[in-house]
């Protein structure tokens, strides 16, 4: 986000917008973990969803993240 601030999820789903410095610790995305994504809409094109999905991550490589969402499609998304 512009000004150093950042959108963050917590695991109750609250989401805040803070300033950088307060983030101590990036983790890197796992398998298992949930996830808010966006997603590949199926127009032809594969553009980028408008809203997002919760999702599981089933493998992460260099440029992309392989996500299970709720409904049961996979896709792969950009990171």
């Amino acid at each position: 986000l512009e000004g150093g601030r950042v959108r963050i999820r917590f695991q109750d789903s609250v989401m805040q917008t803070i300033p950088m410095g307060w983030v101590e610790q990036v983790i890197r995305l796992q398998p298992g973990d949930r996830v808010m994504s966006c997603f590949k809409v199926n127009d032809g094109r594969g553009a980028k969803s408008l809203k997002t999905d919760l999702g599981s991550v089933l493998q992460v490589s260099a440029e992309e993240v392989h996500v299970v969402f709720d409904d049961n499609v996979e896709q792969n998304v950009p990171k």
